[in-house]
């Protein structure tokens, strides 16, 4: 610890906070995706399509 100076608990510390935060937002990533993928796993099985069809696009673009 010597080799990073009189700075070396702060420039750990910063790391550590670093180390931290990336791990939460990793986390949440992952928890996140699982959560979206099961919720259209169940769409799917109820029957709903991803996307829209051909009928609802054709003609007017832009318009509701």
């Amino acid at each position: 610890m010597t080799g990073l100076g009189q700075h070396a608990v702060f420039i750990l510390a910063s790391y550590a906070v670093t180390v931290v935060i990336l791990g939460a937002v990793v986390a949440w990533l992952v928890i996140d995706g699982r959560r979206l993928k099961s919720m259209l796993d169940r769409l799917e099985a109820s029957g709903g399509r991803r996307g829209r069809t051909a009928s609802s696009t054709s003609g007017t673009r832009g318009q509701p």
